[in-house]
């Protein structure tokens, strides 16, 4: 039996470098960076002072005034992504079966925007304070609830929750249901809104953020990692054909080979004791059996690279 095909149908993005899929592409194949100062708050006191930030949103293009108020940061990117998937996809959603339209989006930590602020009044104004929408404003699971609630979508929805893989994982998840015949359709990706006093806090104290200030647009290319406020969303998810009918390797094994130094004449050095095979002659251990089996030898030979990885 072979294995269902699933193709996107429909994109939506916004970035430190676009608020649009297109702009976003746009920006990444002219290398442009979005890292600059941190305005959000006065980042004065903190050893790093720049980060992604989006710029120029306008929430009250995808949802009310009212709706607005009501949602973190992080629900209103992921509103605006799958407003612009939908649309992107041109799809009714009035048409489709609610039952079998699934929504999956993962934030590694949901509205924390909102917990701060709301922490703030607990403590200046007592908890009679407290909004009613707190938790539904906080919690991770609520940018797959709010999408599904705006669309009428009753399918699998939940939230993947692993850091900075969570939307990757999103993805990966909506690929697999989609597959076992869950659902037909699934908005699916990952929104995020960290850019706030305690965020920053909590990444510079392990040292984990760049402190190259003075130039952000080349911080990320020596110094570990930059706070960034992605939201992408995709829908649904596309398959990687591995050892396609053209006999050629998919994509993602294209990538990995091109880290490989794999020589088919080290072969013969090898089996004589000339030389030691080196690690890097084999797949990494976290390549997938499926992409070893489409894995081939940069230096053009004709046989899969396993073959060459045997001998070696």
């Amino acid at each position: 039996m072979s294995t269902p095909r699933v193709v996107v149908t429909g994109l939506g993005a916004l970035t430190p470098i676009g608020n649009t899929a297109d702009e976003f592409w746009s920006a990444l194949l002219q290398g442009r960076s979005g890292v600059g100062p941190i305005t959000r708050f006065d980042a004065t006191d903190y050893p790093t002072r720049i980060a992604g930030e989006i710029k120029n949103f306008d929430p009250l293009a995808f949802v009310d005034k009212k709706e607005a108020r009501r949602l973190d940061p992080f629900l209103q990117y992921a509103m605006a992504c799958a407003v612009m998937a939908v649309q992107d996809a041109a799809l009714d959603t009035e048409k489709v079966d609610g039952s079998r339209f699934g929504v999956l989006i993962g934030s590694g930590i949901g509205g924390i925007t909102t917990l701060l602020d709301t922490h703030k009044t607990l403590l200046d104004k007592g908890p009679d304070r407290v909004s009613p929408f707190f938790i539904p404003m906080m919690i991770s699971d609520m940018a797959a609830g709010q999408v599904s609630i705006t669309f009428g979508l009753k399918g699998p929805n939940f939230c993947t929750v692993s850091a900075c893989a969570s939307g990757a994982h999103a993805i990966g998840e909506a690929l697999r249901l989609l597959r076992a015949g869950d659902a037909d359709v699934i908005v699916a990706g990952g929104a995020e809104a960290t850019i706030s006093p305690l965020g920053l806090g909590g990444f510079t104290a392990p040292r984990a953020l760049s402190t190259r200030n003075d130039d952000p647009a080349g911080a990320s290319q020596r110094h570990k990692h930059l706070q960034l406020v992605p939201a992408p969303l995709g829908q649904p998810h596309s398959e990687c054909r591995h050892a396609g009918e053209q006999g050629r390797p998919c994509r993602s094994a294209r990538t990995l080979v091109s880290s490989a130094r794999v020589r088919c004449q080290d072969r013969g050095r090898v089996r004589s004791g000339e030389i030691r095979p080196r690690p890097e002659m084999r797949p990494p251990r976290w390549v997938s059996p499926a992409a070893r089996t489409c894995w081939r030898c940069p230096a053009g030979c004709e046989a899969p690279a396993p073959a060459c990885f045997d001998q070696l």
